[in-house]
């Protein structure tokens, strides 16, 4: 088998699987926000539009393997060889367009669970990042060539960009971009104060994005391949079948998070434990000999972990006494452990 190359068969079967199961978790995440936890976002909106292109983008790939994708170049008639150049064309920007999608999703995502200002300041710098560079990536694709025709149909005059070069800068960022946002809370819940094997699990799973990043470095041998192929058909399908895979990888891990509040309301004594441990651990550091004082980090802590379990309870007044803070980082931190019926003296 040749670099690049994979067969037209396992590129179909295995695309249509992928977005399968991450359109049964965006489902499932959709019905535990819309119906369960009764707070959708605007999350919950991107990583919707997301998926609706990876849809789109299994479509084109599709697409290009019924005209000749897999297959020699030279055995294809005039209208499969355009046909198939068409549909690539399509896949490489709805591929960008959906993996920037997917990152301010979960960058979306960070800024409802963590409460913290520099936090927040710092996942607004990435959304202006991603966004950026999302838009740089789509323009760099549908305008490959002048005239854009010029990308299915060679007869005409003009010009295209360095297939390698464009590919290849695109594909450093979008990994660097994916270890940022994999990384980005690990710090945050390392530093709560949980016993140590729920911070591992919750580690984990915030963690869980990197496959996504895997699957981008896989990628890079068989996008190599294809830039510097002359026979574009064959070449390009094992390319083709790690895109899909990174965008849906992206989207079944982002929704992995949400997706705990439906596994509270299917069994709500399966998680209970981890609101207990959190309630215990910070009861112990918030004692009158504690540095961290006044509860503040007690909040915090309940915050991450209240907002993991997507707020599922139905609530309890909240005694607002104390020395609290005057900021918006406070009010939510005090507003998610009201959603536990707890007051600052139990903390």
């Amino acid at each position: 088998m040749a670099s690049g190359h994979t067969p037209g068969a396992a590129v179909v079967g295995t695309t249509i699987a992928f977005t399968v199961l991450a359109a049964i978790a965006v489902l499932l995440r959709l019905y535990t926000r819309i119906k369960i936890v009764s707070r959708s976002g605007a999350d919950d909106l991107f990583i919707s539009i997301a998926m609706l292109l990876s849809i789109i983008l299994t479509i084109c790939m599709c697409q290009e393997v019924s005209y000749g994708g897999s297959r020699h170049f030279a055995t294809l008639n005039r209208l499969e060889r355009k046909r198939f150049a068409q549909w690539l064309w399509a896949s490489i920007w709805v591929y960008y367009l959906a993996l920037g999608t997917v990152k301010c999703s979960i960058l979306l995502q960070y800024l409802r669970i963590f409460p913290q200002t520099r936090f927040q300041i710092t996942c607004y710098v990435m959304l202006g990042v991603v966004g950026v560079y999302t838009i740089w990536a789509v323009f760099s694709a549908i305008f490959a060539c002048t005239p854009v025709a010029l990308f299915w149909n060679q007869s005409l005059h003009g010009m295209c960009f360095n297939r390698l070069a464009v590919w290849f800068s695109n594909a450093v960022f979008n990994i660097t971009t994916d270890i940022i946002t994999t990384v980005l809370p690990l710090p945050m819940l390392r530093a709560l104060q949980l016993p140590q094997r729920q911070k591992i699990v919750l580690m984990l799973v915030f963690a869980l994005g990197g496959f996504s990043c895997v699957v981008s470095i896989l990628r890079l041998p068989s996008l190599y391949a294809i830039s510097k192929a002359t026979d574009m058909s064959y070449s390009n399908s094992l390319a083709a079948l790690y895109s899909n895979m990174e965008v849906n990888i992206g989207i079944f891990c982002s929704c992995i998070p949400p997706l705990k509040g439906l596994v509270n309301h299917i069994s709500p004594k399966l998680f209970r434990h981890v609101r207990n441990s959190a309630g215990t651990a910070n009861h112990k550091n918030c004692g009158p000999g504690s540095r961290r004082g006044h509860g503040v980090i007690s909040l915090q802590e309940i915050s991450v972990v209240t907002a993991l379990e997507q707020e599922v309870s139905e609530g309890g007044g909240a005694d607002e006494q104390g020395n609290r803070r005057d900021s918006e980082s406070t009010r939510k931190l005090v507003g998610n452990a009201s959603s536990l019926g707890l007051r600052e003296d139990q903390a």
